[in-house]
């Protein structure tokens, strides 16, 4: 018997057993646990409809043709973003070599070892130099593979892990752009 009710002058009174009180509190915690979500969403969404958004793109970078560029150059435009993280070997003469391999839009972006550190301050992305002595100039480097697509106000929207098909890609561009 899950609650037994006696009348006591005209009113109920309820006796609750142990595991009867834990499942009412158990009810009680999951209950505003789910309106705190609740709220947490609509706060969350209107933050990011208000322009907060992750991070921002600010950088000052070389392209593969020599020129500096910074996100100013890019202002009113998307942008799908990847960055060399090994200034060593990506300089601009190598990736003048390796960028029109792509389409003629793509621009790759280098720099001093100052200039990458100064724009993974912006981004969310990690890279460390690893010394191997198996690798092209002994050397590896760890990173972090996402594609990250920046806003027309340089504000981040959505990131793609390496691996994330076109395809997928493709559709979510199409739904945003």
């Amino acid at each position: 018997m899950f609650l037994i009710r006696r009348i006591m002058g005209g009113r109920f009174a309820l006796k609750l057993t142990a595991l009867q009180k834990f499942l009412w509190i158990l009810a009680g915690i999951t209950t505003l646990a789910f309106v705190w979500w609740l709220l947490w969403a609509d706060f969350s969404t209107d933050q990011t409809q208000s322009g907060t958004s992750a991070f921002r793109a600010a950088f000052e970078l070389i392209d593969h043709q020599g020129i500096v560029r910074t996100e100013q150059d890019f202002a009113g435009r998307w942008m799908l973003v990847f960055v060399s993280i090994d200034p060593e070997r990506d300089t601009p003469s190598a990736l003048a070599e390796y960028v029109p391999l792509f389409d003629a839009g793509i621009i790759g972006l280098t720099g001093t070892p100052e200039q990458i550190m100064a724009t993974s301050e912006t981004f969310p992305i990690y890279y460390e130099r690893i010394e191997e002595a198996s690798a092209p100039d002994g050397h590896a480097m760890g990173h972090t593979s996402h594609l990250f697509l920046c806003d027309t106000n340089a504000d981040f929207a959505v990131s793609w892990p390496y691996g994330t098909s076109a395809e997928e890609i493709f559709a979510d561009l199409s739904e945003r752009i």
